[in-house]
Order: structure tokens, then sequence, then C-alpha cells
């Protein structure tokens, strides 16, 4: 549970930092894709023995994964809360944006075959949601 939260805390931090220097949706994206899909992706496949450790700790702490999620999901809220109103025009919301956003990345690192095939993929959901909320 420790380790859970403890990993959780560093990504925000150190995702919440390099948010203050981006100026920009695009740019913010960015950010958010290098730590929690490319930096969760070099975690979660560091040995063998990751995969397991990841399934083992949804059984042995379900409440720290779920804290993780939840607190992951505010700091996106956060990055799309200036994009409500072209996503109250689209039946959405900064919290639904979020939530998904979360689900492609957990998504991405778990099923993505390579670096550059998760690359490809968190690509592809930037370009969806620049142009869902720019457009």
């Amino acid at each position: 549970h420790a380790a859970i939260v403890h990993m959780g805390e560093q990504w925000r931090k150190s995702a919440r930092a390099s948010l203050k220097t981006r100026d920009n949706l695009s740019e913010q994206l960015d950010v958010l894709i290098i730590v929690f899909a490319f930096d969760a992706y070099t975690c979660s496949h560091a040995s063998p023995a990751s995969t397991d450790m990841l399934f083992e700790a949804r059984l042995t702490a379900p409440n720290a994964i779920e804290q993780f999620v939840a607190e992951n999901r505010n700091l996106f809220r956060e990055v799309f809360e200036p994009y409500s109103t072209p996503l109250t025009k689209k039946n959405a919301s900064p919290q639904t944006l979020a939530e998904g956003f979360d689900i492609m990345c957990r998504a991405c690192v778990r099923d993505a075959r390579s670096i550059k095939h998760l690359r490809d993929l968190m690509a592809l959901q930037k370009e969806q949601i620049l142009s869902m909320l720019l457009n």
C-alpha cells in the first residue's frame, strides 16, 4: 500500500512541477503522457515480475489502487478544467475527460507491445483530445 501511494505521489509531484512551466494544452498533455504513460510503462515493464506485482497490488491493496487512480484523475481534471465550455458543448466535462484519459493511459501501458507502439497510441490519444478541445 505504502509503495503504491509513494509512487503516485512522486509521479504527481513530477507532473505538477513540469505542468507549471507549460503554456498550452499540447505541452501539458506531453507532460501527462510522459509521466503517466511512458514512466508507467517503464516501471511496469522493468522486470518480468512487474506485471505480477501490479496484479498482486490490485488484490492486496485495492484501496491504494483506488486512491492512486482518483488522485491521478484529479490532476488530469485540473488540466482539463479550463476547457469546460467546449467540453459542455460536446456533452462532456473535465471529469469525464480525465476519467477517459486515465483509462486510456492505463490500457495503453498494459497493452502496448513496445515503447514505440505506446508512443503511437498516445500520440493518437493526444490528437483526439486536442481536436475535441481546440476545434
